[in-house]
């Protein structure tokens, strides 16, 4: 199984923070991280997005370009001050290679408590992550 987690693309500044979108720099981050996806050649077969703006944006600009056959959903759970218990084990339960596509410093954290690793995921950013047969998780790409 293997795991992408995917920091949105840039967004513009606005007074609420759940309603901020991406801005055009980040629409353009999310096509390369898109066009890197499928470059890997990983099937995605669920896409999951925190219920912030920029988040739902990055899930649809992934989902119209290439993954227009997975799954997608959404997690209170993707938010940027998330408590990382609810995804360690709901992600012993996945199956299919997933996309979790949130925030930092959530995934930062999230992908530091996986690997042992510290990653900071810039906007835009997807590190992917394979369980190995022990379930622990290695880092085998990234695009910053």
């Amino acid at each position: 199984m293997k795991l992408a987690l995917i920091r949105h693309g840039h967004a513009l500044p606005h007074a609420t923070d759940n309603l901020r979108h991406l801005s055009k720099l980040g629409q353009g981050e999310i096509l390369e991280t898109s066009s890197f996806l499928k470059a890997s050649g990983i099937p995605i077969s669920e896409l999951i997005h925190s219920p912030l703006k920029r988040a739902i944006e990055t899930c649809h600009l992934l989902s119209s370009s290439h993954f227009q056959e997975a799954l997608i959903s959404e997690s209170g759970e993707l938010k940027p001050l998330s408590h990382l218990s609810f995804w360690l084990n709901e992600i012993t339960l996945k199956e299919g290679n997933t996309a979790l596509i949130g925030h930092n410093p959530f995934l930062s954290h999230f992908a530091q408590e996986l690997t042992g690793k510290i990653s900071s995921l810039p906007t835009g950013g997807c590190l992917i992550l394979e369980r190995t047969p022990t379930h622990n998780w290695k880092v085998i790409d990234k695009n910053f």
